[in-house]
Parts: structure tokens; sequence; C-alpha cells
């Protein structure tokens, strides 16, 4: 905290490079609580500094993202480009967090200041004068801290679009500004609440979740919008509010008669608006569950379906329409036999195709849009009318004129009829009788009309209704197939398929596909580069493309489907929120199948077609993720176990029972001080109640037992698991197995003994051995310089027999200590006489020597005793540093070169 300013901003972390960043207790403590829950939000609140004096704090996460990986990530240990040793995180571990604490002593003392100044002035002073004071107090001071308080708290829910007015430059100001600049930061590295919440919103269906007690948890702005509800009026409230039907399955919570996957499907409820109007739906749905398999609630999808019930209605209106309009054609029966000659005139100009059949069933008579449509009359007198209309062999049971023959009555039907040049027209066929003055019938009056685009009208809306109500059941791959068929039923395809681009690897994969062969060019799962595709194509102008001919198309992706016989295209974009995800296409065996009429139909469900492939990919990541925690979990190093307050287990992962040589079944449900040894056991069950208080046991070293009776040792580090009420419910610990660490410490332990009682013995041999040299040097030359018959040389013998035996026991000693120590082997020459430079380092720069090292990288290794080698090069670079104090020693290595004679 400096001067200028009432607060300091930090970055703080465990694994600190700067002793400047390394947290006090208080950060200590937050950082390890986000370390094990992974918080997106800041954590703040009031404290008391050192000197009991309180303090804001806040403190605001920072996770490991990619481009952090090149200074922190793997592998550990290795330097980094600054010099630092790396931490080894990976993508999503916490690396520490921004710290900004400001006392509130000094905002306090200065208002306590103010209060006594303006006690003191009001003494001597008006009533106006006490008004502006506070004034300013309350504008300069409690507001903007009072404005602060509530932004952060807005920024803490989650809402990191917030920012704080702020104007003024004084400290309260600079504290502004530095938590918008935090508040900015954070943005960029956190994804916002409001993102998730707008996937919700964006939905074109009603959604809402409901809890198990049937109390309303969360409706998206669809349904709001279909109910005219707000969303504080429906939140918390139960579902009867909305769910007018008491019969239903939600509404009565009969959960159990939903089928074992827990989906509702194709399930019609009705839903009441606020002005108490009932609404029809398509519902469908799906129950949450925990982990133990309890439900959790419901969570539901439904559509409106008044505009569908109203297209049924006008269907339904057509048809009485229509049936009025025979009843008007019997009264007008009676009325044309009067006026023959009326009749002619209306027959003929009528729209409608009429024609008179009589009993031999030959066309006696037709008006003009019939000879038009159908031929001259003339032509007709011998053929019957089964010819002449296209009939062929159909049943006298479906023709009408066979029909009215026999009852009497009007009769009528709609077929299928197949003309010249296999041209298919739908037709409604309506017959009424005409008798003779005795009543009998004579001739049967035929009206037809061509309904055929009617009844495409109709056959669009009942697919478009089925592809609809299947995509809101679910898309992939299951529900694929039946979309394939009901599409069949009113475009002409071979093969159909659904291809999704992924815009990082500029890659496409094919979704769904579905084939009249076996054989195929592109099949199920495959990934093609985007490049060169007709996917591309569409891509870029955002339109559907044919492709009428695929032996002249350029695309790739045309050429190896045209191995397969597929000669025509048709490619169709599917858009999710103004950009296109992936093409619906299809695929013919004969040229020029496709035109632009098609695109109608497909209009009308590629957009539903491409939320619920995003759905898809959506549930595709969770199930993922999913997976890899669970599977993470399970081959994590260490033993995890979850007990309760009983201390009875609840669950383990899979490494922690093979290390402890149990099945999982077998551990769970029994209580973990069984598998404690008697020296840990009491400790731990004194702990037990203190851990479930909220302390946590950290680092704490104890043994457990396995199976086979074998003893580990280990270190325990927990992690609390809380209920929605804040309340510890259980403890997941994790068991480090240290047994191989405790075995390696014992053995440094003694190897560090054998290291210093080599090292002493060395450093006594070497001051012993150097005096020997002197002594045994001086007595060679008193030799050299003595007769042979000089009395005085036999006791010089002696000594220097006697300085040969010393020398040999120190020899012996030393080798003796030597072997304890290491063993025999191949060693590299180089490697010893670096260490014995690096060890010596210190003493050459104390004396301000220089060592010049030229040695030879390929010498062999060599057979030898290593700290034996070390010793010698040891004692002959001191000597030749205390030979030379102020020289440059020179250090070399080369192989000797041997001649053969």
């Amino acid at each position: 905290m400096s001067k200028s300013t009432p607060f300091t901003i930090r970055q703080i972390s465990l694994k600190y490079r700067n002793p400047s960043n390394a947290p006090d207790d208080f950060e200590a403590a937050v950082l390890e609580n986000m370390e094990k829950q992974k918080p997106q939000d800041a954590f703040f609140s009031e404290s008391l500094d050192a000197n009991r004096k309180k303090i804001f704090r806040y403190i605001a996460p920072l996770y490991i993202e990619e481009e952090c990986l090149q200074c922190h990530g793997a592998p550990l240990g290795e330097l980094d480009i600054s010099g630092y040793k790396k931490e080894g995180y990976k993508i999503g571990d916490l690396r520490g967090a921004i710290s900004v604490s400001a006392s509130l002593e000094p905002l306090y003392a200065s208002l306590r200041t103010n209060i006594i100044m303006l006690i003191s002035i009001a003494v001597c002073s008006v009533g106006t004068v006490i008004f502006i004071i506070y004034w300013l107090i309350r504008r300069l001071i409690t507001n903007p801290i009072s404005n602060i308080s509530h932004t952060m708290n807005v920024i803490a829910s989650g809402d990191l679009d917030k920012r704080i007015p702020m104007n003024s430059r004084d400290e309260i100001g600079i504290l502004a500004d530095s938590i918008n600049k935090m508040t900015e930061d954070l943005q960029k590295t956190t994804v916002s609440k409001a993102y998730v919440d707008n996937i919700i919103e964006s939905m074109i269906d009603t959604l809402i979740v409901i809890d198990k007690n049937n109390k309303i948890k969360t409706v998206n702005k669809s349904t709001l919008n279909l109910l005219g509800y707000e969303e504080k009026d429906l939140i918390g409230m139960d579902v009867s509010i909305i769910l007018h039907d008491k019969g239903n399955l939600v509404a009565n919570r009969r959960w159990s008669t939903i089928p074992s996957d827990d989906v509702l499907k194709d399930y019609d409820i009705t839903y009441r608006n606020c002005n108490a109007e009932d609404i029809p739906m398509h519902f469908c749905g799906r129950i949450m569950r925990n982990s133990k398999g309890e439900v959790l609630g419901i969570v539901g999808v439904a559509r409106d379906m008044r505009q569908t019930k109203k297209l049924i209605g006008e269907l339904s209106d057509f048809r009485e329409a229509t049936l009025y309009m025979l009843n008007d054609l019997e009264k007008t029966r009676f009325e044309l036999e009067r006026e023959e000659k009326k009749l002619e005139l209306i027959v003929t100009e009528i729209g409608a195709y009429l024609c008179l059949i009589d009993s031999n069933m030959r066309i006696t008579w037709a008006n003009k849009p019939f000879e038009d449509r159908f031929g001259k009359i003339n032509s007709f007198i011998v053929p019957s009318c089964h010819s002449i209309l296209g009939c062929g062999e159909t049943p006298s049971e479906d023709c009408t004129a066979s029909r009215v023959f026999k009852t009497g009555k009007i009769e009528e039907t709609k077929r299928l009829v197949i003309g010249k040049n296999n041209e298919k027209r739908h037709y409604h066929f309506i017959g009424s009788p005409i008798k003779d003055s005795q009543g009998n019938i004579i001739q049967v009056l035929e009206l037809i009309q061509d309904i055929t685009r009617i009844w495409q009208m109709e056959q669009q809306k009942e697919i478009i209704y089925n592809i609809n109500k299947i995509i809101t059941s679910g898309l992939m791959p299951e529900m694929f197939k039946a979309i394939s068929n009901e599409l069949k039923r009113i475009v002409a395809f071979d093969r159909i398929s659904i291809a999704l681009l992924d815009e990082k690897t500029q890659r496409l994969e094919v979704l769904a596909v579905d084939k009249s062969d076996d054989y195929t060019a592109i099949d199920e799962g495959d990934w093609f580069p985007k490049e060169g595709s007709l996917l591309e194509q569409v891509t870029f102008i955002g339109k559907p493309f044919i492709v009428r001919d695929t032996s002249k198309s350029a695309f790739w992706s045309d050429q190896m489907l045209l191995k397969e016989g597929i000669k025509s295209r048709l490619s169709f974009p599917l858009e999710y929120k103004d950009a296109v995800v992936g093409t619906i296409n299809f695929g013919s065996r004969r040229v020029n199948n496709f035109s632009e009429k098609h695109f109608t139909i497909l209009e009308q469900i590629s957009m539903q077609l491409a939320i619920a492939v995003e759905n898809t990919r959506l549930f595709a990541k969770t199930k993922e993720s999913e997976g890899r925690y669970r599977d993470l979990y399970d081959n994590a190093p260490d033993i995890y176990i979850t007990n309760d307050e009983n201390g009875t287990i609840i669950n383990c992962n899979q490494t922690g029972a093979e290390i402890l040589g149990y099945k999982k079944e077998e551990l769970i449900g029994r209580r973990i001080l069984e598998f404690q040894t008697e020296k840990t056991r009491t400790i731990m069950e004194e702990l037990l109640p203190k851990r479930f208080s909220g302390q946590l046991a950290k680092g704490l070293e104890l043994q457990l037992v396995k199976k086979d009776g074998s003893i580990i040792d280990v270190s325990l580090n927990d992690n609390h698991i809380w209920n929605n009420s804040g309340k510890i419910i259980a403890i997941r610990s994790v068991y480090r197995d240290i047994t191989a660490k405790k075995k390696l410490e014992a053995q440094l332990v003694e190897a560090e003994k054998l290291a210093s009682t080599g090292r002493v013995v060395a450093s006594v041999a070497h001051e012993i051995n150097n005096p020997l040299e002197g002594i045994t040097n001086y007595l060679q030359l008193l030799l050299e310089n003595m007769s042979e018959d000089d009395e005085k040389r036999k006791y010089v013998e002696l000594v220097m027999e006697g300085m040969h035996r010393i020398a040999g026991i120190v020899r012996r000693l030393l080798e003796s200590n030597l072997n304890i120590m290491e063993e025999k082997g191949d060693h590299d020459i180089n490697q010893h006489i670096q260490n014995i430079i690096s060890l010596l380092q210190k003493k050459f720069a104390q004396n301000n020597i220089t060592v010049n090292q030229i040695l030879d990288n390929n010498l062999p290794r060599i057979r030898c005793h290593p700290n034996q080698l070390e010793q010698v090069f040891t004692n002959l670079i001191l000597n030749s540093t205390d030979a030379m104090p102020n020289g440059v020693p020179l250090i070399s290595s080369h192989r000797w070169k041997t001649s053969t004679y």
C-alpha cells in the first residue's frame, strides 16, 4: 500500500517465483480452497490485519490457459525461456490470483474526523452549513463506497459487464478504476454466465425445469412470451399454475410410469397462460437424476401446437365445404333436368371436370374442361371410363360410378391416377345418380376435381409436422432414418446425409448417412477437408446449391460419389445464429433430379434441424467431458476415498482399490479406520469430528494396511464436500503412497553416513600423505649424498622403510573406506574431472585462480573406482594451485597413441 492510495493490488501464487508474489496466511487459505473447488467467481470479504484493523479483501482466481503452458507447463522442472523451472501446469489449473486489499480504517477514521469537525462547526454555524457538509460527505465518500460495494456484489454474482461509474481522481476514484480494469481482465479469461443463459434464451421452443417437488426452477424467454408471465411470477411456483391438464404425468408426479430411459416423447399437454387461455403443446422431456439415481426433477421442451391444430381445422372445414357443395349439386340435379340448355352452358364453362357415365361404364358426355384435359368425347364411345381416366385395374369398390349404380346415393373418393407419360395426379371423384321418371338410375354424373396441389400441400404439412416431431424427440443417429423416410415421400433421392463444419480445423464431418445400398465412398463418421467440396460452395454463398450432373462437376466430393452411381446432388445449408454450421445433402442416380421446388419444404425444417444438430454436438461434448472426468478420477495415481461423518467409505477410485488389493465393491460400506494400523487408528478416530467441523488434514503421514496384511506409508490431504445448505456432508481424501519415498530417504541417510566417513578418511589421508611425501623426498636426497660406508646411512634407510610402512597403512585405510562407498564400474574420465572443478570452484574464486579445461570428448569409458579417481584429481589440482597461487592451471585429457613394433 502506497501513501497515495488506500489499497494494494498484488499477483499471488502458491508456487511463486518472485518473493513479492508470496501470499500471506489469509491469501494462502483462499488459494488452497480455490485450487480444490476451481471457482469462476472471485472471493471477497472483510478481515482483520495483524493490528486487528479491518481491511477489505478481494481475490480473483487466475487459471492456466494454452498460452501459459510455454513457461509454466510440462515437463515439470524444465527451464523456461527466462531460466525458471516449469511448474508442470495443465490447462484449467489454478496459477494464482489477483489480490486486492484496502484498509477500511483510514476511511472510518476520516469519517469520524469529519463528524467531530461537523459537531464543532455546528456550535458556531447555522443548519445550512451542516446540511452542505453532510451532502458533500455523502456524495464524495458514502455514495462512492456504496456504489463500489454494490458493483462488486454484482460482479461477484457473475455479471462481468458491470462497471463502476466514477470520474473523480482521488483514492476512491483510483480504486474504482483499478477494479474496472481488473473486471475487464477477468472478462477476457472467464466464460460469462450470460453466454450460457443466451443459449437457453435463444431456443425457439419453450423450456421449463421442474424440481422433484413440482416447483418451477427455470423457464426460458420463449416460455414467458408464450404464457405472458414475468419470470418472477413463475420461478418457485407449483407447476400447476401453467399445467391446466391435471391428468398428465408431470402435474401429478406419476414419474414411475415413464419408460426406463426416463424420456417423455410425443406427449400432448395443455398450458394455461396468464389470461387463463388454454394452449395445446407438444411436450418432450427427460427426468434428471443425481449420481445415486435419485430424481432431481424434469427438464422439458414443448412446442406450441395452435397453428398445427388450426391447419387441421382448416382441412376439416374444407371437407365440410366439399360435402356442402355435393348437397348443392344434388339440389341442382333436379333443376338441370328442367333447364337443359342452361345446364349445358353451365357445365361447359364450369372449371371442374364433368362427365356422364352410363351403366356400361362408358362416357356419353363431357364438358369442355374435361375434353381439354382428357380429349374429345367422340373418341370415348368405345373405351370405358377406366381407360380414359387412367384408373386402370382399380377395384369396383373404389370406383364412384360403380358404387352409385349399386347404392343409388352420392359417392365420393380420392385417388391417385397415373395418366399418359406416367404422369401422376390426385383427383377427387364425386358421383351423383341421374334417375328416370320411374326412379331407375340411368346415368351417373361424375364431378372430377384435380386436388394434386392440395394433396401436395397437405402431404407437405404432414411431413413437416412429422419431421419436426422427430427432431424434437432427438436427432442423431437413431431418428435420422425416420427423417429420411418422411422426406422420401415428397423428394426422390437415393442418398441423404448431414455434414457438419468444424471452423477450427476447416474440416467437415459426415454426421449421418442413409443410402440405398451398402457401398459408399463417403460414410458416416468420415472427416474430409472443406476445400474443394460442395460444402465449401454452400458455406460461401449461404444458399442451397444443385449439381445437376456430377460427371461435369469440379467438386472432389461429387467425383467420389459418382463412383457409387450418384449423378446429381442437392446441398441445403443448415444455419444456426446466422452462421452455416453444416448441410443436408441429397444424391440421386438420375441426372438433373433436383430443382428449386425442393427448397420450400427444406426451408421449413432446416432451422429446426440445425438447432437439433447443435444440441447433439453440445450433448456429445458434455458426455465426453463426463467420461473424461470419470476416467481421470478412476485412473488417478493416488488413492481417492470419500467417507461420511461416521468414517464409512461411500466412494473410491479404481487405483485406490487396486493399491489396497480390494475390489471397489469390497471397500464401499466399510469404515476407513479398518484399513489403518493401530498406531494411526486412534489419531484418525480423534481427528474425524474435527475434520467435519471444518479442519482439513494436509500432508498428514500415516499408514494403511493392504488386504494381504502388508503396510504402506501414505500422505493424507483432505477436501470437504458441502450440501446446498453449506453443511459438510462428506470428506474426499487423497492418500498418496510414499512407501518408496520413505525407503529412499532411509537409504540416503545411510549413504550420507558412509559418504561422510569416506570424506573424513580421504581428508586425513591427504593431510598425512603430503608431509610423508615431503619427508620421503628429503630422505632420498640424504641417501643420494651419503656414501655407502657412511655409518649414518643405515639409520636413514630405517627411517625410509618406516615412512613406506606408514604410507602403505594410510593407503589401505583409504581403499577400505572407498570400497565400502562404491562399486567398480565403467566411468567417463571427463565427467569426473568436471565434478572436481565444480567442487573446487569456490576455492578458485577465493584465490583469483582461473582454470582452463581442454577435454577430449572421444575418450573411451574406463573400469575404475570413481571416488578414488576423483581423489587423485583433487590432489593433483590442489597441489598445482598451491604451487602457483596466481597462475592458470591447465586441465587436459587425451588418448595416448601407442605404436606396435
